[in-house]
């Protein structure tokens, strides 16, 4: 006899709220972990001022200038690259409580920035140059997103961009806010607009 399979637990909005955040400070203690153990110090490399907020704000509009065009685009591989956002993404989002959505994007963007670029990318720079520190760090940042193929590859472009901002300013503050700032507007973005069939809302 055949059981009929269970419906997914579904949590509550501030346990997914918990759980979303609960992992990217977890990844900022592990980069905070690994950059005392190799030798990193993040804290020389944290400038936060009026000048930094404003570069934060330029270097992320050329972002969201790509999101919006990719958004009205009619190109088939766009619509594949949306499709796990709407199956996922939206359903998982969409209920967060009010603030929510920016705890999110602060969280995604001090964690995976803190280890990525500060971390990563760092300390391969200073083993082996900043090239390779850059295309690992944008690699395996793609891999991180890995919802599918198009998603890692536009991921790692994105990975591209903030290396190379991180190694201009050598300000790992201004690379965290570039990717807070982002992810809360897209979010935004997405999930005050319906459900659409094509464009990329990521």
């Amino acid at each position: 006899m055949s059981k009929e399979p269970r419906p997914p637990i579904q949590q509550s909005p501030w346990s997914t709220l918990g759980s979303i955040v609960g992992f990217e400070m977890a990844l900022a203690v592990l980069a905070l972990i690994l950059a005392a153990w190799i030798g990193i110090d993040l804290t020389a490399r944290m400038v936060f001022d009026v000048p930094t907020l404003n570069w934060a704000v330029i270097t992320t509009l050329p972002l969201i200038g790509v999101m919006v065009t990719l958004t009205q685009s009619n190109w088939a591989w766009v619509k594949t690259l949306n499709e796990p956002v709407e199956t996922y993404m939206r359903p998982l989002l969409k209920d967060l409580p009010p603030g929510g959505l920016l705890l999110v994007a602060v969280a995604a963007g001090t964690g995976e920035e803190l280890l990525f670029r500060g971390v990563i990318q760092q300390g391969l720079s200073d083993w082996a140059g900043p090239a390779l520190g850059l295309i690992t760090a944008s690699v395996l940042f793609g891999f991180a997103h890995a919802l599918n193929r198009y998603y890692v590859l536009v991921t790692m472009v994105m990975g591209v961009y903030l290396g190379l901002l991180y190694q201009a300013s050598q300000n790992i503050v201004l690379v965290m806010l570039v990717h807070a700032l982002y992810d809360w507007v897209v979010l935004r973005l997405f999930l005050l607009k319906p459900p659409a069939n094509k464009g990329a809302k990521y």
